[in-house]
């Protein structure tokens, strides 16, 4: 079995999803993947199962949450896994699923006065 039909089935197993592709996107220090299916499309993110990064993902979750909705750019969501967690484990890795935002990434752009204004009011 293809890498890519175990990640199939550890979604539609942990996550409910009905997938429909699997996009290996290049240029991330950590594994990512574009995953599209009847309910849209996903961001996957694959981290080896060590501490510091189950310490890492736990903390950007924190962050992703503390920002939803007191900033005026878009946020992607986390999505549960059907236990309702935040991550999934495997034996060897660390995954998150969050929402698909297109666009840029802030830090590919000049960020506007507003943004920097919004995120300088969330850190303070």
């Amino acid at each position: 079995m293809s890498f890519k039909d175990q990640l199939h089935n550890l979604l539609e197993d942990a996550y409910n999803l009905k997938i429909h592709s699997i996009e290996r996107l290049m240029g991330y220090e950590i594994a990512t993947y574009k995953v599209n299916s009847h309910s849209g499309a996903f961001i996957l993110k694959k981290f080896p199962k060590e501490n510091r990064h189950h310490a890492k993902i736990v903390h950007e979750n924190l962050v992703l949450n503390a920002i939803k909705g007191k900033v005026s750019c878009q946020v992607p969501e986390i999505c549960r896994t059907g236990e309702g967690a935040e991550i999934f484990e495997t034996s060897s890795d660390i995954y998150r699923l969050q929402t698909f935002l297109e666009g840029q990434f802030l830090a590919e752009e000049v960020p506007s006065n507003e943004i920097l204004s919004d995120l300088g009011s969330v850190l303070a």
